[in-house]
């Protein structure tokens, strides 16, 4: 990977395939390779020098490399590049390392570890105050019921109860059965 530091060399898909073998220990054919690299130059959309549109999928970013700006919102968020603006980056030949924030750079990283950081004191020394070391613990809620909770909800039409009428059989004129399920005999006429 050393030798694409320099933005003017074209990357090759055998060159794709080598470093995403060394660097995430996965095998990539030539084709995919290819493949890769082909869909990567065919997402950029220069519309002037510093706009570009970047087509992802199904959806389209709009990345302006003068004011940093994604309209995925990483770029301005993390202030390093996101994956729009390295595709631009790419298409246009430029360091990647040019429009990342100093806050990232490695002179800022060891200038961190410069200052002296002093080890902790023995265990057996240490000032606690009582609220922290005997912290005062609230009682859990009750238990959670594993079934559904039942909600009280509007009654349509289906749940009402209508009122019925008292069967009465045509037969024999009693109450609670129907002529068809009659079991009691008429009485014959004279």
């Amino acid at each position: 990977m050393d030798k694409f530091i320099d933005p003017s060399t074209v990357y090759t898909p055998k060159d794709i395939a080598e470093d995403v073998l060394k660097v995430h220990d996965v095998a990539l054919t030539y084709m995919q390779a290819w493949r890769a690299k082909e869909k990567a130059i065919k997402l950029v959309i220069p519309s002037t020098v510093d706009i570009h549109d970047v087509v992802d999928g199904p959806k389209r970013y709009i990345v302006n490399l003068y004011t940093k700006m994604c309209s995925c919102g990483r770029f301005q968020n993390d202030e390093i590049p996101c994956g729009h603006e390295i595709a631009i980056l790419r298409y246009r030949r430029l360091h990647e390392t040019d429009y990342c924030s100093p806050f990232y750079s490695l002179k800022n990283f060891q200038d961190t570890y410069v200052i002296l950081v002093e080890p902790l004191p023995c265990e057996s020394t240490w000032d606690i105050p009582s609220y922290v070391s005997e912290p005062k613990l609230m009682l859990p809620g009750p238990k959670r019921t594993t079934k559904r909770l039942q909600l009280e909800h509007w009654k349509g039409f289906a749940d009402v109860k209508f009122k019925r009428s008292k069967v009465t059989c045509s037969r024999c004129r009693q109450v609670g059965h129907n002529r068809t399920t009659c079991s009691n005999y008429l009485v014959q006429k004279k």
